[in-house]
């Protein structure tokens, strides 16, 4: 059996060890690019989270742009509120510029990981958003401040969102 014929076999294995051994050669090997469309369906139809996290690092290692609103589905869904952090990651190299304001969002309520990776996104895109999106990001991000401060009482949290509301408010200032 061939390398190809042997990866299309693991991907539509029942062992979810040989799907996720396919999905990493196939991101380390940029030959198999064409096969980003089982990669993508899969991506829609798979349940295990392990090979959720593969498929997405995979997609986005070898640069994937479609994969970008499958991966927005996953994060937005609450079922994967605990678990988003790898979509994240994964989206860090692709095209997701439409998407500013989630991220945005995501940087107020999700965890530590959360928003570190949508902060680099920010980052990344910043500078292709638009006046009016900007403005919106700012004022998500006072009210989120507002609500940090009354909720926390001027007592450290776990995980003080407070400052980094306020670095992402100067950039987005700096930049207006």
């Amino acid at each position: 059996m061939d390398i190809i014929d042997q990866l299309n076999k693991d991907l539509n294995s029942p062992n979810i060890n040989d799907k996720i051994d396919a999905i990493q050669y196939i991101a380390e090997e940029d030959k198999y690019k064409y096969l980003t469309p089982k990669l993508l369906e899969m991506l829609c139809l798979e349940k295990d989270i392990n090979v959720l996290n593969e498929l997405a690092l995979c997609l986005g290692k070898l640069g994937v742009n479609k994969a970008v609103p499958i991966l927005m589905e996953y994060i937005r869904n609450p079922d994967y509120e605990d678990i988003r952090g790898t979509f994240l990651y994964a989206l860090l190299d692709l095209d997701c510029d439409e998407y500013f304001l989630d991220f945005v969002k995501l940087m107020c309520v999700g965890n530590f990981e959360v928003y570190n990776h949508s902060f680099s996104i920010i980052e990344s895109i910043i500078d292709d958003v638009d006046y009016a999106q900007k403005i919106e990001a700012i004022e998500i991000l006072e009210n989120q401040k507002i609500l940090e401060l009354s909720k926390n009482q001027g007592k450290p949290s776990r995980f003080d969102r407070i400052n980094y509301i306020v670095d992402v408010l100067q950039l987005l200032r700096s930049l207006i």
